[in-house]
């Protein structure tokens, strides 16, 4: 006989001899692997108590798409119980995964009239059972919990997402008044100030009263200076292109702008005055930050969305946020809007692979300035 059974909880409290007298008395019958030793919603008075070898309890068509695995059994473990105390059919297949010897326990010795120890068997069958029914209660306790913190995140994305369309619609409605601005302002840059202050604001309260963990917006800044040089390196190689691009541009359209124009970034009504140069490039920079900010808020959101409900997210979340950022940037131009949108593939990209809003607001910073300050790029 298996060591095993000796120290099956079915068993637990019999002396060796008790439990060798009980389980002589049981039949025995062999399975090999992929053999099914009782199917489901079979008529069954045995309980099935595994004496060696591995088996699997299936639910639904066994080995089947439609089915599912619920448990393993080992030597010592039981199977069977809850139709025999009910007098109903089984619930669930059990098959042999390795070659396995099974004993076949009958309701005469839960009764106690088939040997001694009969009682104590079933006093521990019921133990068994009230421990799976509270494994089985917490799992579900525990499956309810995650569904109603999945349904939180869910309800605080698309609170996100509507605070977003929000501002969108009031910045459409603002639009003509931008257009009225433009001309009395030294640059472009005090009305995407004002935007972005807005935006900012809006996110950033929508951020602190989410409940989500700031790693969901890519707000980590251990090992900050890693990140900044992720953000570097992503961003030199398209530095080059813009400006291989104009130049390429200066070769077939030679005399009507210059490699490196950096009066464009202001208004020529005004002149070029370096000092005030200076401080809208280093606001530009700041407010970059800024923007990826809003950007990390909405794409984390939109990501966080889509993964709660189950649908592939990592192209969607970037091509959306994207496009509301590229939309934010209508003020200045269309062809400034579209020149944004293109730029912001790339820091939606680094945001999106580095999980790090600090990588794709340095690379923003970085390609900002050197566009629309230092090589001036017409928009």
């Amino acid at each position: 006989m298996s060591k095993s059974l000796h120290e099956s909880p079915l068993y637990a409290g019999l002396e060796p001899g008790e439990v060798d007298r009980i389980v002589l008395e049981q039949p025995v019958k062999t399975f090999a692997a992929g053999e099914v030793v009782i199917a489901e919603g079979t008529a069954n008075d045995r309980i099935y108590v595994v004496e060696s070898g591995e088996l699997v309890v299936w639910k639904g068509p066994v080995g089947a798409p439609g089915g599912m695995k619920v448990a393993v059994l080992q030597a010592g473990d039981c199977f069977g119980e809850m139709s025999v105390l009910r007098s109903q059919p089984t619930a669930a297949s059990l098959v042999a995964v390795t070659d396995a010897r099974v004993r076949e326990l009958g309701r005469g010795h839960l009764a106690g009239t088939n040997g001694a120890g009969g009682g104590r068997v079933a006093l521990n069958l019921a133990r068994i059972l009230v421990d799976r029914l509270t494994r089985g209660t917490e799992a579900l306790q525990a499956k309810h919990a995650d569904e109603q913190r999945a349904n939180a995140r869910l309800l605080s994305a698309l609170m996100m997402v509507g605070r977003t369309l929000v501002a969108l619609s009031i910045y459409v409605f603002l639009l003509p008044l931008a257009e009225w601005l433009k001309p009395v302002l030294p640059s472009d840059s005090v009305i995407s100030f004002g935007v972005i202050v807005g935006l900012g604001i809006m996110t950033w309260t929508y951020q602190r009263h989410s409940g989500l963990p700031r790693l969901d917006f890519g707000l980590n800044f251990t090992r900050w200076p890693r990140q900044v040089a992720r953000g570097i390196m992503w961003t030199l190689p398209w530095l080059v292109l813009v400006l291989a691009g104009k130049w390429v541009w200066l070769q077939f359209n030679p005399g009507t702008m210059r490699l490196f124009e950096p009066e464009r970034a202001m208004n020529s009504a005004l002149g070029l005055n370096w000092g005030q140069w200076a401080m809208f490039a280093a606001g530009y920079a700041v407010m970059s930050f800024a923007q990826e900010y809003v950007r990390a808020v909405v794409q984390g959101a939109l990501a966080l969305f889509y993964r709660t409900v189950r649908e592939h997210e990592r192209w969607k979340s970037l091509l959306i946020a994207n496009l509301i950022f590229a939309i934010l940037h209508v003020h200045l131009s269309a062809v400034f809007a579209l020149l944004s949108f293109t730029a912001g593939l790339l820091w939606g990209w680094i945001f999106q692979r580095e999980r790090s809003y600090l990588a794709a607001a340095t690379s923003h910073a970085l390609t900002g300035v050197w566009v629309v300050f230092i090589v001036g790029v017409p928009y």
